[in-house]
């Protein structure tokens, strides 16, 4: 079938293993680190988390992502089932996950119920609101506190609150990177951060003036994370798959060489920050932790890349394709 609903029972019994066994971190060392979530009330794969401060010297921010590749080794059932899917499918009626509802939804999510393994990046950015360096380790998260678009707005105004500090230097930072983006001529319609792929009617549409500052937050925060891991992949030589938009006209799509991205006016893009929906997300986790931080050989081969590229550009077009013909109620 086009759209995959089942998982193999070979996927559905690593997920039962998982459950039983946990995962068997191969980490060399994972630093503590605690940040917020920013998700949609409805929202259950919590896949990334934020942090913002400054110092006499830089502003930092940091994002923390599910360590999703650690629990899941390459080619394994629940890789090549996420493989196949590439993605996760946001319906009006329900989600079609790319991993099982008990990792994506649970083990794997970065919620408030435990310590969970992440794969993190430190961005520092200069006065002028400029990425300075980045810097790329593995973790272990604990959730400060779960927000959503409601809650989030209560602590921003509270001067009471906890974070308040915080959330308001996180909007600062956003501003400035969102201003940054704007002098480029960057389309700012043009949301890369895709932290969900709707690709049928919208389950929710953040309209409220209020609702999107801390959309905004998150949009910039995660461009930057992506921005940075292309930074530390090319830096580093790493062969790996990159994000482009090569004219304003045509869709995204991924290749395993450098080129520009011109709806976010900027030379260096890949996806870094969404492993539990995006297959590409996973490849960039597994290429930064194997050959930067444990000094091992790729996994994945040019031609590897190459090939899996154009299977996830294919396999989006289709998705859309589908989306449209439901939308004119001519699929069901």
């Amino acid at each position: 079938p086009l759209i995959r609903v089942e998982y193999s029972p070979y996927a559905k019994q690593q997920v039962r293993n998982i459950q039983n066994y946990w995962i068997n971190d191969q980490a060399v060392k994972r630093k503590f680190v605690e940040a917020i979530t920013i998700d949609g009330a409805e929202s259950k794969d919590l896949d990334d988390a934020i942090w913002a401060e400054k110092t006499s010297f830089w502003y930092r921010i940091s994002i923390h992502i599910s360590d999703v590749t650690e629990a899941i080794p390459i080619y394994s059932p629940l890789d090549l089932e996420a493989l196949k899917r590439t993605t996760s499918i946001y319906r009006k009626d329900q989600v079609l996950n790319m991993y099982p509802p008990e990792l994506s939804q649970d083990l794997l999510s970065l919620d408030m119920n435990w310590e969970k393994l992440t794969l993190s990046l430190d961005i520092d950015l200069d006065f002028d609101w400029n990425i300075l360096d980045a810097e790329v380790y593995e973790s272990k998260f604990k959730n400060l506190k779960r927000y959503d678009y409601d809650n989030f707005l209560t602590d921003f105004i509270n001067p009471e609150s906890n974070n308040h500090n915080t959330l308001h230097l996180m909007y600062e930072i956003a501003l400035k990177r969102q201003a940054i983006r704007k002098i480029s001529w960057a389309r700012m319609d043009y949301d890369e951060s895709d932290r969900q792929l709707f690709v049928w009617e919208k389950q929710e549409k953040i309209l409220d003036v209020n609702k999107n500052i801390s959309k905004r937050i998150i949009e910039e925060f995660m461009i930057a994370a992506n921005i940075s891991a292309w930074i530390i992949c090319v830096k580093n030589e790493i062969d790996s798959v990159f994000r482009i938009h090569s004219a304003l006209d045509e869709r995204a799509v991924y290749i395993p060489q450098n080129w520009l991205h011109m709806a976010l006016a900027t030379q260096n893009y890949t996806h870094f920050t969404s492993p539990i929906r995006r297959y590409s997300d996973d490849i960039i986790h597994r290429v930064l932790k194997l050959v930067l931080l444990r000094w091992e050989k790729n996994p994945y081969l040019k031609w590897m890349l190459h090939d899996v590229c154009k299977h996830i550009n294919v396999s989006r077009s289709v998705i859309d394709i589908l989306g449209i013909l439901e939308k004119k109620g001519w699929l069901k």
